[in-house]
């Protein structure tokens, strides 16, 4: 009877652990991994005790702005953030709980942008992502029962549920995290890119009323100070700036007192952004969040401000860290000179560090500089804006006796004690700054303005207010490292590095020596959107010399013909250079203010070169100069040199012109016509062209749209070459609604909009985008029809049951590297939009050939 029993339990015990086993496996498979709450704290859990120093907690607004791998290469701050989209405070109240079972932070930091809302409970999609990704656990439990609707709190609770579906969805990432997967790696955000959304902060600076709080958001943002408080943690509130509304603003006044209240810091970035470098026209990525350079800018000061006022060990120095370790071979220097620099007086070096574009970044510049120098100006290095009553930056210069670090109008250390060469290094930390000459500290500053600026670090002169170069100097710079950390004092004294050669044959470069500007390979315009920009704004200075060299072919092929362009189009101040075909056998030569036309050889090779010494030019043509000496004064222009197409006075592109440029040189300086004339380059090498990808989709089984989420990407690009040809047929049952999307490869670009779209407008009409053009079929009463369109290059011919509605129509547009959607549209990121419920019973498309 015992042996029996004992079978029985052992029986269970087996079937319960193969259970339980398996709903882990397919628990930890199938669970959600979102970015914004899931995986932050779930993998906080991975980190080893003693690693987070700063808790950042809160809400996108903590977890997309601020980048704590920042805080840690710039000041050396073990910061973790565990936040979640749309985080109420409730969700932040039990991830704080959560933390501190794990981990002893010296500083929470909280984005309190929720806190300012009107909610009860949050949506489930946001729910599941503040919760899921918590271990099994009371206060899971007890998140679960404040964040859940009642309906809900299962489903959250055991998971399967809610992700059961996603079994048809699964990706690698989904089988990397089981119980032995660590993650421990520091977090980033350089997955956020670039785009720039300009936005507007509205100045709610005079605004001093307060509103309430919302009772369950205010009641768990005092239980999460009262916990910080129990367990004597300092607890730092922000919020980023975005684009608040005033009723935002005076719920910010309440939090503001009541941090007062408990003698918390809060600080509302939405009253003093400017102060620290954000500009709204260049850092924003969208209304809320910012792009990669706003995450720097705010990122670094938050890193110099937490550093600042609270106690921190700068763990970059803890062998044992984990990040140090994981970070130990990574090098922090970012430039390195290669060879010592010697300023002749006409040249210099522009590194390409911006060392102010982030005002409150870190760097250390080390520097070992010859102190002798013969010329009037003794320029050695600069970072500096010149601009009049806003001076900012670096400058490091000799007058008479003394060198001088210069920091703004004001702040500077003066160094009288040198010999022939000394180590220069230059630490900032914020807006300190130590200053050490041959491993001695020398000076201690402070620099009072802190505005951004875009200039590079420069070795032998300086920009002036205009952004021209001056004061070249005859300084040298036998060594020069930047890092992009504040260095210790000791790793400055142990700054010894070996001697680096002297650049090959030195001598001052002359007007023309190397080419400012040269084309890698040859340029073939396609008349539609293609042009190159040189980046050389000819007459930005109209005094500025400059010769422009180039060969190319007489046959323009489609578009305006124009071959390259440096011309401002404004009406009644047409100026600058332009070269461009007219009819077969000429060419159109425009320089300064003057237009002349020169004959040429039909469908020949011709060389043309212009130089411009100030006002005065030269035009040579096939070897034979037709321009001599032609004195022409013209106002400055700010647009570049462009190939294959021109500008409008606004900055728009136009005129895209099919010409084949074979070989183009800028040189600063007017060049000798004995050089000119030399001028006979072999032909750059013919860019490899792209080919068309190949048009072949067949719809398995009809489609049935739902109006929210069902779509098909065929996978099939449309447009990725503009004259593609392809042939597309589909039967298709009315819907009763209208405006329902059957087919788009559309580009959703407000600014060139194009490509492939289908629309049932309503039951009597069909609406077809083709390349620009939009047209409107007719469609009978019966409820199926056949559609077929015909692309044959650039022409559109289009069938509605066998009948002809458009034959032969032309658009010519530019290329579109989206695939072609059925059932939905896609927007300028790429995602679909526009559900419809379209009913595609049948759908071919295949390239032209295979059409045939």
């Amino acid at each position: 009877m015992i042996k029996e029993k004992l079978k029985k339990i052992i029986l269970t015990v087996c079937f319960l652990g193969c259970f339980f086993a398996v709903f882990y496996f397919v628990d930890s498979i199938l669970k959600f991994k979102y970015d914004d709450g899931v995986k932050p704290i779930a993998n906080f859990y991975d980190l080893p005790e003693d690693t987070v120093d700063v808790l950042l907690l809160g809400t996108s607004h903590m977890g997309m702005n601020v980048d704590p791998s920042i805080l840690w290469e710039e000041q050396g701050i073990a910061a973790y953030s565990c936040w979640g989209g749309m985080q109420p405070t409730w969700n932040t109240y039990f991830f704080l709980k959560e933390c501190l079972k794990y981990q002893t932070p010296k500083l929470v930091v909280m984005d309190t942008y929720l806190a300012t809302n009107d909610i009860e409970y949050d949506t489930y999609e946001n729910t599941v992502k503040n919760i899921v990704g918590m271990r099994m656990s009371k206060n899971k439990i007890d998140a679960i029962n404040v964040s859940a609707r009642p309906e809900y709190k299962y489903s959250v609770l055991l998971g399967i549920p809610t992700y059961h579906y996603r079994y048809a969805s699964l990706t690698a990432e989904d089988f990397q995290n089981f119980f032995w997967n660590r993650h421990t790696e520091i977090q980033s955000n350089t997955y956020i890119g670039d785009r720039i959304q300009p936005i507007h902060i509205p100045d709610y600076t005079h605004i001093t009323e307060t509103a309430e709080l919302s009772e369950k958001l205010g009641t768990y943002l005092l239980k999460i100070i009262d916990l910080c408080e129990e367990q004597n943690i300092p607890l730092l509130l922000v919020s980023s700036p975005y684009e608040l509304h005033e009723i935002e603003q005076k719920r910010y006044n309440k939090i503001a007192e009541i941090a007062e209240e408990h003698q918390i810091t809060f600080l509302n970035f939405n009253n003093f952004y400017q102060e620290i470098g954000i500009d709204t026209e260049r850092d924003y990525l969208d209304p809320g969040h910012f792009n990669y350079g706003g995450i720097k800018k705010y990122s670094s000061y938050l890193a110099y401000y937490i550093k600042s006022h609270y106690e921190l060990p700068d763990r970059r120095l803890d062998p044992n860290h984990i990040w140090n370790t994981a970070t130990k071979e990574e090098d922090p220097c970012v430039y390195r000179l290669e060879q010592q620099f010697i300023g002749g007086g006409l040249n210099y070096l522009d590194t390409g560090e911006k060392l102010y574009a982030i005002p409150f970044a870190s760097y250390t510049l080390l520097a070992r500089i010859d102190t002798n120098c013969t010329s009037n100006d003794k320029v050695w290095l600069s970072c500096f804006s010149e601009e009049t009553g806003n001076l900012r930056g670096i400058l490091v210069r000799r007058e008479k006796d003394t060198i001088y670090v210069i920091f703004d109008e004001i702040t500077k250390t003066e160094i009288t004690d040198f010999g022939d060469t000394i180590d220069l290094a230059v630490v900032k930390n914020g807006v300190r700054y130590e200053i050490y000459v041959d491993g001695e500290k020398v000076g201690e500053q402070r620099m009072n303005n802190s505005n951004a600026y875009d200039g590079t670090l420069l070795l032998g002169c300086q920009v002036n207010e205009n952004g021209k170069r001056f004061r070249y100097s005859e300084t040298t710079v036998e060594n020069l490292e930047l890092y992009n950390t504040a260095l210790t004092g000791e790793q400055i004294r142990d700054w010894n590095p070996d001697p680096i050669p002297l650049p090959q044959s030195y001598q001052a470069p002359a007007a023309g020596s190397s080419a400012d500007f040269e084309l890698t390979e040859q340029f073939i315009g396609d008349g539609v959107e293609k042009y190159l920009d040189t980046g050389m704004p000819l007459y930005a200075d109209p005094e500025d010399s400059w010769t422009v060299l180039a060969k190319f072919s007489e046959d323009p092929g489609n578009g305006a013909g124009v071959y390259f362009s440096c011309f401002n189009e404004e009406a009644e101040g047409y100026r600058g250079l332009m070269v461009r075909h007219l009819d077969p056998g000429s060419i159109n030569v425009l320089y300064g203010i003057r237009s002349e036309i020169f004959t040429v050889p039909e469908n020949s090779e011709i060389t043309v070169a212009i130089s411009k010494e100030k006002y005065q030019y030269n035009v040579y043509i096939n070897g034979e100069r037709v321009v001599e000496d032609m004195s022409i004064e013209a106002d400055s222009y700010g647009g570049n040199l462009l190939i294959g197409c021109q500008e409008t006075p606004s900055g728009e592109k136009m005129r895209f012109s099919g010409v084949t440029v074979y070989n183009l040189e800028v040189y600063k300086g007017s060049m000798s016509p004995e050089r000119i004339l030399e001028w006979n380059p072999e032909r750059k090498p013919i860019p490899e062209q792209k080919q068309a990808s190949p048009v072949s989709y067949k719809l398995p089984q009809p489609f049935i749209g739902d109006g929210s989420k069902q779509f098909i990407d065929t996978g099939v690009q449309l447009y990725d070459t503009i004259d593609k040809s392809w042939t597309l047929e589909m039967r298709f049952r009315k819907t009763p609604e209208g405006g329902q999307m059957l087919a788009s490869c559309f580009a959703e670009d407000p600014k060139n909009y194009r490509g492939l779209m289908i629309t049932q407008l309503d039951d009597n009409t069909l609406n077809l985008t083709l390349g620009k053009i939009s047209i409107e079929a007719p469609l009978p009463p019966q409820p199926e029809n056949d559609l077929k369109i015909v692309k044959e290059g650039y022409e559109y011919s289009v069938f509605v049951n066998g009948e002809p509605v458009a034959e032969h129509v032309v658009c010519q547009t530019s290329t579109y590297d989206g695939t072609l959607h059925l059932g939905c549209a896609v927007d300028v990121n790429g995602n679909p939009f526009r559900f419809s419920k379209a009913k595609i019973l049948r759908f071919t498309v295949t390239d032209h050939e295979t059409a045939q």
